[in-house]
């Protein structure tokens, strides 16, 4: 079968019972592992083929409706029983591979709260199926990569992007040719990471203003006038210094909160904001040259012999084809060393970019709890990202407050006591 026809399947996140014959069928005679104790309801138990195709996911927030109805049905603690590490082992192919593909497997029924939250969100005459709810789930979760012509349609990348892979990440980062190439400009190739915070800071102000009537700006904190004087500036001696505060206060509010299922300038699925944020920061660190030469081969694919593997291996990733959540864990690093290692030189010729640095120092960076940045490492795990999505179900009425508390302790245990 045709890679277009061939059925990919994952670990999903449905509610169904524990099937024997599943753990059988898994570990045959001889070599079964002892029954994890898993709760009565198993929230990712079912793998279910889909086709793969190059079209991004389908819009809305599916995630964050599952929990929702997961928590209806099971109650918060099994609604969450499975950790991060949970979920990866059974989507992945290599968990610590930052070039995992996705595992395949056999078919089982998505249980009644998938079913029920795949509904909601659907919209009349674009319903939602379950296979662009596993899409969603994947794709929310960090688990896809920015390949053109399979995660990123070749059609979506503009003119201007003449580095494909640049231009691939930032097509997923949902950044703006304009705003991407102006972030450049004022920050250098070489502060990537400085860059993407800004690039996101300024695209996010611009998709708000224009999801807002004009005569709510002013009410909703929504300058416009910043984005006009960041797209206009002609260095970073222009900008004043409110506008840069201003533009971070707004990234650091994005990234505290869970937002996904929204369509970006491109029409395609937006990332979640940390997510996106890394992505972005690959995108301006792939228009820089690599010393040992470029750890991407022509079709995007990794080279082993230059890419590096993630965790200890500090050389280069290839950012295509590495997971979003792979390029975030180098966007940490590359964070910890470019902003909370950096100690300004006070010279002119690093006078501006400390300037845009300054009001990065403050950031939370998406972190829950604990307030040091070198725990943002935890912040793309599924834990937060779903203490994230509880914390606007609390605020929006639909689930009690001491489900809500069980959801964000069990995040908020990754990082407490530690430094």
């Amino acid at each position: 079968m045709g890679d277009d026809g061939r059925c990919r399947s994952v670990g999903f996140l449905v509610a169904m019972r524990v099937l024997p014959s599943l753990q059988a069928a898994e570990h045959p005679a001889g070599e079964r592992e002892p029954m994890k104790p898993w709760p009565r309801f198993v929230l990712f138990a079912s793998v279910l083929p889909f086709t793969a195709t190059a079209a991004p996911p389908p819009p809305g927030d599916f995630l964050k409706v599952l929990l929702h109805e997961r928590i209806s049905v099971e109650g918060a603690h099994l609604a969450v029983a499975l950790s991060d590490d949970d979920y990866i082992r059974a989507w992945m192919i290599d968990p610590v591979s930052p070039y995992s593909g996705i595992k395949e497997g056999s078919r089982y029924t998505p249980g009644a709260a998938v079913l029920q939250a795949i509904a909601s969100v659907s919209v009349p005459g674009h319903p939602m199926s379950v296979e662009g709810a596993i899409d969603a789930a994947l794709w929310d979760y960090g688990s896809t990569k920015a390949r053109l012509n399979d995660d990123i349609p070749l059609s979506a990348l503009p003119s201007r992007f003449t580095n494909v892979f640049a231009g691939a990440s930032a097509v997923k980062a949902g950044i703006e040719p304009d705003i991407f190439f102006k972030a450049l400009a004022l920050t250098g190739e070489e502060n990537h990471i400085v860059a993407a915070n800004y690039a996101v800071a300024v695209q996010t102000l611009k998709e708000l203003l224009d999801g807002a009537p004009a005569e709510r700006h002013f009410a909703l904190g929504l300058r416009k006038d910043i984005l006009t004087r960041f797209l206009d500036t002609n260095g970073p001696q222009d900008l004043p210094d409110y506008d840069r505060f201003y533009l971070m206060r707004l990234l650091d509010g994005e990234m505290s909160r869970w937002k996904a299922g929204g369509l970006s300038a491109y029409g395609i699925r937006e990332l979640p904001a940390v997510l996106r944020v890394a992505r972005a920061a690959a995108a301006f660190r792939d228009l820089a040259p690599y010393d040992n030469g470029q750890p991407c081969n022509a079709d995007g694919t990794f080279r082993s012999y230059i890419a590096g593997g993630g965790g200890a291996d500090l050389r280069p990733l290839c950012h295509v084809d590495a997971t979003d959540r792979a390029v975030y864990a180098w966007y940490v690093r590359d964070y910890r060393e470019q902003i909370v290692s950096r100690e300004p030189k006070g010279d002119s010729s690093t006078l501006f970019i400390d300037r845009m640095i300054g009001p990065m120092l403050n950031m939370r960076q998406g972190r829950l709890g604990s307030l040091s940045p070198h725990m943002s490492g935890f912040t793309s795990r599924v834990e937060v990202f779903e203490a994230k999505m509880a914390k606007q179900l609390l605020a929006e009425g639909k689930i009690a407050a001491l489900d809500a508390e069980v959801v964000s302790d069990r995040a908020l245990r990754l990082t407490c006591g530690r430094i």
